[in-house]
């Protein structure tokens, strides 16, 4: 397949969008994966020089000043559901300055000041946690933390193992996850080109339900076919639309436009699928 002849085609080609026509829907999906993988690669090696840079950065500063990071003073214990401490209450751990200038950790507006707040007097409340500007806010029967999706996750501590984790408990932990580390930036670029993939999935759902807008503007311009031949064009109609998602991501990403997808996506077909009766440029 003359895949980067087809994406042109994709974009402006009357000819061959009649071609498509004739063709199984297994061909559109054929070049529909190759131009995924193709732009999902391309994108993970422009993310890969922004991201694996910092992950390095952090990892190696991690293996180098983790022991640092918690106080030599503190000493948590859980037992029976239940938190102490045995410092003065509340008390902040703060968030490394490395972590800080390299932007992780920002939740929301509010940019993260602390990397836990230790208040076993007191009871979860949300207001109070994110005044705190903290990753995690420990009480006396609670660990709330923001999970990977930026939500805070409270978790009940009677559900807890009795333990206790001082600086030495921390100490043994980093020095466990050392080796882990040095995979993080390969693990990194193998997920942003998944990611990627499966965006491009996504595309492909979403045009489920944009293909009857595709059926019904053919339908008013007097050209009879289907709703699975209405699918194959959309799947092939995408690849501009794609394209400039992209370009909005990188380039202008405080850019919000409702509907311009299936705006543009619906202007190709307009421009590309013509009644047999006219004739095709």
């Amino acid at each position: 397949m003359k895949l980067f002849e087809n994406i042109k085609n994709s974009v402006y080609g009357p000819l061959y969008y009649r071609e498509v026509l004739s063709k199984p829907i297994s061909y559109s999906f054929t070049y529909y994966s190759l131009f995924a993988l193709v732009v999902a690669f391309l994108v993970t090696i422009v993310l890969s020089f922004v991201v694996v840079p910092k992950i390095t950065l952090f990892t190696d500063a991690l293996e180098e000043k983790a022991a640092e990071y918690f106080p030599a003073n503190l000493e948590i214990v859980i037992k029976d559901g239940k938190a102490l401490s045995n410092v003065a209450e509340p008390y902040f751990v703060k968030l490394p300055t490395e972590l800080k200038e390299w932007g992780f950790l920002e939740k929301e507006e509010t940019p993260i000041e602390n990397l836990l707040v230790v208040n076993t007097q007191g009871v979860f409340e949300m207001d109070q946690f994110k005044s705190h500007k903290t990753l995690a806010l420990l009480t006396g029967s609670t660990f709330a933390v923001y999970d990977e999706n930026g939500n805070v996750s409270v978790i009940d501590l009677a559900k807890a193992p009795d333990f206790t984790f001082n600086k030495g408990k921390f100490t043994e932990f980093t020095t466990e996850i050392k080796p882990l580390l040095k995979v993080f930036p390969v693990l990194a670029v193998i997920g942003i080109f998944v990611f990627g993939l499966f965006a491009f999935a996504l595309y492909l759902t979403y045009l489920l339900v944009a293909a009857f807008l595709i059926w019904l503007l053919l339908v008013l311009r007097k050209i009879p076919i289907g709703y699975g031949k209405s699918y194959q064009i959309g799947i092939h109609a995408l690849t501009l639309p794609i394209i400039l998602d992209l370009f909005v991501f990188f380039v202008i990403p405080e850019v919000k436009i409702r509907f311009l997808f299936t705006v543009i996506l619906l202007l190709i077909v307009f421009f590309n699928v013509w009644p047999d009766k006219k004739e095709a440029h």
